[in-house]
C-alpha cells in the first residue's frame, strides 16, 4: 500500500512580511520572538527527525545592510505606493534583529534533514498586479545572489502570500517545486466569503484536506493543506490542542489516500501564546513519527517530493 506524506513548510521572515501593513511596529516584538522560537522548532524536528522546508526571505538572511537597494525594481501596488524598504533601518543584527537575522538562518541551515528554499529577496507579491516582471527578477536575482554566498543552490519556492506569479522566472533559474494556495473545504468559496469561512475553519474540528501534486509551467506545485494559525487576535481564542487535532486529522488522510498533508505556518505565529502552539507542534510531530515507525507515512520536504515524483 502506497504511504502517504506529511511535508512541513515554515515562511521564515523576520518583520518582511509586514512591511506592507500600517501597524508594522506591533510585529517587532514578535518578530524579534523568532530568535527564540526558531531554535525551539528546531529542537523539535530533531527530536522526531523530521524535515521541513524553511522557505527564508532573502533580505533576513544578511547580518547588515546600508538600507539603500538601488538593485531592487519596486512593486507598484493598488493602494501601496510607498518605497517597500522604507522601514528598513540600514544597520545591523544586533540593533535590529527584527530585520537582520544571518546569525539565526544560519542555524537552521546547520540543522539536519532542513531544507532551504526562497520565499523571494523583499517579500514581494509577485502575483498582485503591480508586480512586474522586472520587479519579480531583480527580486529573484537580489535572492539568489545572497543564497550563493551560503552556498546554497535552491529549488524550491513559497510565494509570499501563496501569490503564484512569473512561474517562468523559477524555472529559468533552477527552481522545481513550489506551494500552491491551500486546497481546503472553502478554497472555491466566492472571495467574499472567504475571510469568514476561514474564521469558522479556525474554531471548527473540520478535518483538512490531502493534496496531490500537480505540473504547471514545467513546475511541480505542492499545494498547501492546513495553515498552522498564530494566536493572534480571534486566533487566541482557538483551544489548546484543536491545531494537532485538525493536523492529525489531515495525516490520517494523506495515509487513507496515499496523499501529502501539507503543513505551513511562520515562525512567527508562534510568538503569541508560544507553550500552547509548541505543545500542539509537537503533538503532530509525534504523531506522524507513530505512523512512521507504523510504516504507513514519510515525512518529506518539498525538494524530497519534487525529487519522488520527477523519479
Amino acid at each position: 500500500m502506497k504511504k502517504g506524506t506529511l511535508c512541513i513548510s515554515l515562511d521564515t521572515e523576520l518583520i518582511w512580511g509586514r512591511v506592507h501593513l500600517h501597524n508594522i511596529d506591533s510585529f517587532k516584538s514578535r518578530a524579534r520572538k523568532d530568535w527564540k522560537t526558531i531554535p525551539e522548532i528546531l529542537t523539535l524536528l530533531k527530536k522526531y527527525s523530521a524535515p521541513a522546508t524553511w522557505a527564508v526571505t532573502g533580505h533576513m538572511m544578511l547580518k547588515s545592510c546600508d538600507g539603500c537597494h538601488l538593485d531592487l525594481v519596486r512593486p507598484r501596488y493598488k493602494n501601496q505606493e510607498f518605497d517597500w524598504f522604507k522601514y528598513d533601518p540600514g544597520t545591523d543584527e544586533k540593533q535590529n534583529p527584527d530585520w537582520y537575522g544571518k546569525s539565526l538562518f544560519l542555524k537552521i541551515k546547520s540543522t539536519p534533514k532542513q531544507e532551504i528554499a526562497s520565499h523571494t529577496y523583499s517579500h514581494f507579491f509577485w502575483g498582485q498586479e503591480g508586480c512586474t516582471h522586472e520587479s519579480a527578477e531583480s527580486d529573484m536575482n537580489a535572492w539568489i545572489r545572497v543564497a550563493k554566498s551560503y552556498g546554497i543552490t535552491a529549488t524550491s519556492f513559497v510565494f509570499p502570500k501563496n501569490s503564484v506569479g512569473h512561474l517562468s522566472l523559477l524555472k529559468k533559474n533552477g527552481f522545481t517545486t513550489y506551494r500552491g494556495p491551500d486546497i481546503n473545504w472553502f478554497s472555491t468559496a466566492p472571495n467574499i466569503f472567504k475571510h469568514i469561512l476561514q474564521i469558522l475553519d479556525f474554531v471548527l474540528p473540520v478535518s483538512p484536506s490531502s493534496v496531490k501534486v500537480s505540473k504547471n509551467a514545467g513546475l511541480i506545485n505542492i499545494p498547501g493543506s492546513y495553515y498552522f494559525p498564530s494566536a493572534r487576535g480571534i486566533r487566541k481564542y482557538i483551544p489548546k490542542g484543536l491545531r494537532a487535532y485538525k493536523a492529525k486529522r489531515g495525516i490520517d488522510n494523506a495515509i487513507k489516500k496515499g496523499e501529502i498533508f501539507h503543513l505551513w505556518s511562520h515562525p512567527i505565529d508562534f510568538a503569541d501564546q508560544t507553550s500552547k502552539l509548541m505543545y500542539d507542534f509537537e503533538e503532530i510531530l509525534s504523531y506522524a513519527n507513530k505512523k512512521v515507525e507504523e510504516g504507513k507515512l514519510e515525512i518529506k520536504s518539498m525538494k524530497e517530493i519534487s525529487l519522488s515524483y520527477k523519479n
